[in-house]
């Protein structure tokens, strides 16, 4: 297995058990043990159609990791541009989320904001957690020398979709 793989795979199963339904401390909004992998520059929110007709998509979580860039770097976690970078490390930046439909009636209550603001509160505490547990285990594993982790950031209501998306880093192994 290469570095990359046993990054993303770090990442899978940990978003696995942040979000596992029968857990001792199930998600607030409902949990699934699904979770896709994307590659490309859509957001991955893109391919979920999520009020979609004649479907259940809302009746569990959207969970997704995404490689967002692969680089080379001189100090971690900043990518390197300039002359002869091929003899630096190299690095990858991983993008984690969680979708969940958002409130779509006409007149929505406060309670009902109220309820998906809780729900996403502990779907962003998931997040941190699954990018925490996974940072460790690409250390042990040694998949990777350093990591790092950015900002857990919201994305929605547009298009009816509420997410909160994590993005970690890792200077890889593998050198050239």
């Amino acid at each position: 297995m290469n570095d990359v793989d046993c990054v993303i795979n770090a990442l899978i199963t940990a978003l696995r058990e942040a979000f596992a339904p029968g857990s001792e401390y199930p998600p607030l909004g409902g949990g699934t043990e699904h979770v896709r992998v994307f590659a490309g520059d859509a957001i991955p929110l893109s391919a979920w159609n999520a009020h979609a007709e004649g479907g259940d998509n809302c009746g569990e979580p959207f969970l997704w990791v995404r490689l967002v860039r692969r680089y080379r770097t001189q100090a971690f976690p900043a990518p390197f541009v300039g002359p002869a970078p091929c003899g630096l490390p190299s690095a990858v930046a991983i993008e984690v989320g969680v979708g969940r439909c958002a409130v779509v009636e006409l007149e929505p209550s406060w309670d009902d904001y109220a309820t998906e603001a809780e729900i996403g509160i502990d779907d962003s505490w998931r997040i941190d957690l699954a990018l925490c547990r996974a940072m460790s285990k690409i250390m042990q594993s040694e998949c990777g020398l350093n990591t790092a982790i950015d900002s857990i950031v919201p994305y929605g209501p547009e298009g009816g979709v509420v997410a909160y998306i994590g993005t970690g880093y890792v200077q890889l192994n593998g050198g050239v």
